[in-house]
């Protein structure tokens, strides 16, 4: 018999992120006896990026020991070896700016994270939509979802286009 394994999903905001995972979790997670967990970063990808410092050779955190600053009672008693998959779920947030004011919002950090978290049982699995939640709400009857595409540096209504 196989051991429950334990999926961490983690989510750029708290508010909506957290509903929209408890309406997965309620339809569709947790059905082959996995954990799946729930966290959040409380803050945008351009600021994941900064504290990871892809740009130099080595890691500067480690992402458990991140998250579980933010998300105390969601994480108690997690440690990273106890997680077999690792799924982020970010913003594209191209118009974002960093508190240090000299990170800003760039598609080669973006680039670069996509390559880190390239696997979800390794360092994890980054998906970057734009924006997350709206995204989620295009979901319809009537829309292909998988040949809908929305430049996102040309249309910034998108919000009002789903809403």
């Amino acid at each position: 018999m196989s051991k429950a394994k334990v999926i961490l999903f983690v989510f750029e905001g708290e508010k909506t992120e957290k509903k929209i995972f408890a309406s997965l979790q309620k339809y569709f997670l947790n059905e082959n006896g996995h954990s799946v967990l729930c966290a959040t970063f409380n803050a945008d990808i351009y600021q994941l990026y900064q504290k990871l410092e892809l740009g130099n050779d080595e890691i500067s955190i480690d992402l458990v020991e991140e998250l579980r600053a933010k998300n105390e009672i969601e994480l108690t008693g997690i440690v990273r070896k106890n997680i077999a998959e690792v799924y982020l779920f970010f913003d594209y947030d191209g118009h974002a700016a960093n508190l240090n004011k000299t990170l800003r919002a760039n598609d080669d950090h973006l680039k670069e994270m996509l390559n880190y978290f390239n696997n979800e049982t390794e360092n994890g699995k980054l998906y970057i939509s734009y924006p997350m939640v709206e995204a989620i709400k295009h979901l319809k009857e009537n829309v292909d979802f998988h040949e809908t595409i929305v430049e996102a540096k040309t249309n910034i209504k998108y919000k009002n286009l789903v809403s």
